[in-house]
């Protein structure tokens, strides 16, 4: 049985690397590239196989508070408690009042419910970073990746990505959008006049895409002038 491994990078866009982006992310590599815009920068995350990963760094979250001086009193071999006491204390820290209010409540327990000792939800990552600004101003997360086997197998090489911004997110696999082609060259293969299922899965890529956009009412205004357009295309 041959092995399957994942490897991939990952570009952070921001302004500059602080404590509160090292105890999410982890160790950064700081090239010194110049983003668009001349206030943000690229740094870069290596993701090997069975060597480096985002996970929820419980330890690295805990030596955060400390260095604000808020140490938690749970017990660091109780990850889970010392995860939500110290997420309690730089909601505090960083929010006030607010950290007792949505969304950050909501976030709180969509990060609780999502620990376990392996890999983060990444989405969840970047909107912890954006609650906890410390001066990094974070802007956008872009992770590239494959999987790949020693042996060439069907079905054992593919690559994914997943990029999540301050307006729009999104999560794409090779697999996925091979079959969404193939589903949609099956579909157009059927005479004119029988096109519901081919407009279906147009609609349905065109929908998950604006899905990805963060705001309700910019999604709605992209949605009107997107009906207008193709109603005079």
């Amino acid at each position: 049985m041959s092995k399957s491994h994942y490897d991939a990078t990952a570009t952070l866009t921001l302004k500059k690397i602080t404590p509160v982006i090292k105890a999410l992310f982890g160790e950064l590599d700081d090239p010194g590239k110049v983003a668009e815009s001349a206030e943000l920068r690229e740094v870069y995350l290596n993701y090997i196989a069975e060597d480096t990963i985002i996970c929820w760094d419980v330890q690295g979250l805990a030596d955060l508070c400390k260095s604000l001086g808020l140490p938690p009193k749970t017990n660091v071999c109780d990850y889970y408690g010392t995860l939500k006491e110290a997420l309690a204390l730089l909601g505090t820290h960083f929010l006030g009042e607010a950290s007792n209010e949505e969304p950050w409540s909501v976030l709180v327990r969509s990060v609780l419910s999502d620990y376990s000792g392996d890999t983060a939800d990444l989405k969840l990552v970047f909107e912890l970073a954006k609650f906890l600004d410390d001066g990094h101003g974070l802007q956008s997360f872009l992770m590239e990746g494959c999987w790949h086997s020693r042996k060439p197998r069907m079905g054992e090489f593919g690559g994914d990505f997943v990029f999540v911004g301050r307006n729009f997110s999104q999560v794409q696999s090779t697999s996925d959008g091979g079959a969404a082609a193939s589903n949609l060259d099956k579909a157009l293969a059927k005479p004119a006049g029988a096109q519901q299922e081919a407009a279906s899965l147009v609609i349905a890529q065109v929908r998950e895409l604006l899905q990805g956009i963060t705001d309700e009412a910019k999604r709605t205004e992209v949605l009107k002038l997107l009906t207008t357009a193709l109603s005079t295309w």
